[in-house]
């Protein structure tokens, strides 16, 4: 686990790069880079302390809010929540060499956000409850997954079923001598049943969240107006041209949770600018132990156009290759080019790991353990087993 403030390996680049790109460094008010602004747009991150309880408190609240009607549920926010970091691309017409037309946009990835957007699915989630008493028509409205969201029941949690079965005869058996009391107690197991029945893997489905705003109206949503395409539109020629340097790059924890010990996950947020583009890896990854391991990734990209004095030159832009399940572009947001966004989810089971070849032993799937020894070597070694991980068909009510 993450201690006090998330690991942040932010790296800018020096300012005579910078200028040589066109681009120039966003700093706090202590005078600390924390961005830069390049082509028109302002790219800034935050790697933040874990919440206090003020802010945990405040974010059970809303998290309770969005779930509010639904009967006789309960959900809690992950252990660890870095509540105040961000990572947001914003770009702004008003500046030289702009690439967007009559709109301020901006895509903000944030953990509230994610968790919102996860807890608003287990209103589609029956409880035990609303699955005893629920209507024919409630029947089919209600599921047992939603946009990726479910409840998982780890072999615990199955004892712990077996051992509520168990007391609930006791009760029914203690009913026969003191109705009253035996209804009671009833009732509290009845709670304690539905309790806990909430999705504890934090899977969600949020993709970032849009910001769109034309004159004095301004509106937020994680469902811009994406395009599907029918392959990738992630320029790999350019993401792997090393030839180019590096002028920012920075990985953002969210939230991360180790289950009760039962696994492992986080959400994280990737973001690398270089003088022809900018690229983010949005990921979720999901390990419950001996039962299932899930990756949930969203890349975004976005070409910048090149300068010959004070015009912005539109070139053909070039295709990629296929790297996600989903491929989308939205030309709410820059006009001269799109930004192409990628969704890719993968699940496997425990059980088939080898017959994929994949390892079976939880240690080498412990990707909170790249602290230790060497982490690029370790982030290389997760990613090759990641991507031996077979991708799985996106839920048609997916944000697309």
């Amino acid at each position: 686990m993450v201690a006090g403030k998330a690991r942040s390996p932010r790296y800018i680049s020096d300012t005579i790069t910078l200028e040589k790109y066109g681009a120039t460094a966003v700093l706090d008010e202590e005078n600390q880079p924390i961005g830069i602004e390049i082509g028109g747009w302002t790219i800034t991150t935050s790697s933040s302390s874990i919440g206090n309880e003020g802010q945990m408190e405040a974010l059970t609240s809303k998290l309770e809010q969005v779930i509010e009607g639904t009967a006789r549920r309960r959900i809690s926010h992950p252990e660890i929540v870095f509540v105040d970091a961000f990572v947001s691309v914003k770009c702004d017409r008003r500046k030289k060499h702009s690439e967007v037309s009559s709109s301020l946009s901006e895509i903000i990835f944030s953990a509230q956000d994610a968790l919102l957007e996860w807890a608003s699915c287990h209103n589609h989630l029956p409880t035990t409850s609303t699955t005893e008493s629920a209507t024919e028509e409630q029947s089919t409205t209600l599921t047992s997954d939603y946009k990726g969201v479910s409840i998982i029941k780890t072999v615990d949690a199955k004892l712990w079923e077996e051992r509520k079965a168990r007391e609930h005869r006791q009760h029914q058996k203690k009913n026969d001598d003191d109705d009253d009391d035996a209804d009671n107690s009833c009732g509290l197991l009845d709670e304690y049943s539905t309790e806990f029945n909430y999705d504890w893997t934090y899977s969600t489905p949020y993709t970032g969240t849009v910001i769109i705003e034309t004159g004095e109206s301004s509106s937020s949503s994680t469902l811009p107006m994406w395009e599907e395409m029918d392959r990738s539109g992630l320029d790999l020629v350019i993401l792997s041209d090393q030839t180019q340097p590096i002028l920012y790059f920075d990985d953002v924890h969210l939230y991360e949770d180790d289950m009760h010990d039962n696994g492992y996950v986080s959400l994280r947020c990737k973001i690398r600018v270089m003088p022809t583009c900018f690229f983010i890896l949005l990921s979720l990854f999901v390990r419950v132990d001996s039962v299932l391991i899930r990756v949930k990734e969203v890349r975004f990209f976005f070409k910048f156009s090149p300068v010959v004095g004070d015009v912005c030159v539109d070139e053909k832009e070039g295709e990629g290759e296929n790297g996600g399940s989903n491929t989308t572009s939205s030309s709410n947001v820059g006009s001269l080019h799109h930004i192409y966004r990628d969704v890719t989810w993968r699940e496997i089971s425990w059980d088939k790991l080898a017959a994929k070849g994949l390892p079976t032993h939880i240690g080498s799937w412990r990707i909170e353990d790249d602290a230790h020894g060497d982490p690029i070597q370790q982030q290389q070694r997760i990613q090759r087993i990641i991507r031996a991980i077979p991708e799985v068909e996106l839920p048609m009510d997916i944000n697309r």
